[in-house]
């Protein structure tokens, strides 16, 4: 009998299932290799131990897709059912932790939201935007401000002339500047004292429609991002890392807690941060994640044309109820904006 890539063949001809020797080898050990990756990926993105972001730094999907694609030499072999059974581990783990399976779920969402645009006209109701204008770019400053928002919440935002020609270009804006971040909002705006613990955050007290809302801005650490997290070295650079974005995280908490509560509150910006990571529980729990609330489409923000992650975000407070919110494309940008239409609450 003559050889066959996956074992030998039958008197007929037929390409026989059982693999034998290395090739058996090789499909068992992908099959225990990716349940083994399965077990340590769930704990990690369940648990989200900070010694752990170097893995759990990157989205979700990304493992998932390493997990099936290993098993796929096996699907034709004797050891099919066990690696269909992995498969299927995979597969759960992806619809239970990744919110783009329940993203896609609402995807038929209208938007905007046909009683967010019946309460428009009353003043309550009103849209929010974030923006990372890559560098300070102007023109993903103006391509947000095409969505007509009555607050803007700019990172990595244009400089004072440029913002002085984003404001010239419409009627009855004002801005409050910061090192990195800026708000926009439609009325009158009024900076606060800068925190020192949080250089790249800006708040300020906001009057829009008659109504007073405090706003904050914010761009937060990036993570340590590396390849080889086969090496010890990456995590205890990436924890390193983390636990400094902890402290800013924990610093951006207090400044929101330190607004009265009587107010209500809008916080938004670039968290450089994956949905579901455990930074993100340190904000107050009366702030609402916009998108989670009632988001439509795809949900992840970065990179703009091929968006694989979620870092950017609006999280308002208990005295606005999120009608829908959605992520949208520009080109001048490598992030998406995100975009939360809400409606205060009489």
């Amino acid at each position: 009998m003559s050889g066959a890539p996956w074992g030998t063949r039958d008197v007929a001809g037929r390409a026989a299932t059982r693999p034998t020797g290395i090739t058996l080898g090789l499909v068992r050990g992908l099959t225990s290799a990716s349940a083994a990756l399965l077990a340590a990926v769930a704990s990690l993105y369940i648990l989200r131990p900070e010694w752990g972001v170097a893995v759990t730094v990157s989205p979700l999907a990304v493992w998932v897709l390493i997990g099936v694609v290993a098993l796929v030499p096996c699907m034709v072999t004797s050891v099919r059912r066990r690696a269909i059974a992995v498969m299927a581990g995979w597969l759960l783990l992806a619809v239970l932790a990744c919110e783009e399976p329940r993203a896609i779920m609402h995807v038929a969402r209208e938007w905007p939201e046909e009683s967010w645009e019946q309460a428009r006209p009353s003043g309550r109701a009103l849209r929010i935007i974030t923006m990372n204008c890559a560098g300070g770019d102007e023109r993903a400053a103006s391509d947000a401000m095409g969505y007509e928002p009555d607050i803007l919440l700019l990172q990595e935002a244009p400089g004072d002339a440029e913002t002085a020609a984003v404001l010239a270009s419409v009627a009855g804006y004002e801005a409050a500047r910061g090192l990195d971040c800026t708000i926009i909002a439609r009325g009158e705006v009024r900076a606060w004292e800068r925190d020192p613990r949080l250089l790249r955050t800006t708040g300020a007290d906001v009057r829009v429609e008659g109504h007073s809302i405090a706003a904050i801005s914010t761009h937060i650490e990036l993570p340590w991002t590396r390849i080889d997290v086969y090496r010890s070295a990456a995590w205890r650079a990436a924890a390193a890392a983390q636990a400094s974005r902890r402290e800013e995280m924990s610093a951006l908490a207090d400044l929101a807690i330190g607004a009265p509560r009587d107010v209500p509150l809008v916080l938004g910006g670039d968290l450089n941060t994956p949905a579901g990571d455990r930074l993100l529980r340190l904000l107050p729990r009366y702030l609402h994640d916009a998108f989670e609330e009632a988001g439509t489409g795809w949900p992840n923000t970065i990179v703009s044309d091929m968006p694989i992650s979620r870092i950017d975000y609006i999280y308002v407070s208990d005295h606005f109820e999120v009608r829908r919110s959605v992520a949208r494309y520009t080109p001048h940008s490598d992030h998406r904006m995100v975009i939360a239409d809400v409606v205060l609450r009489e």
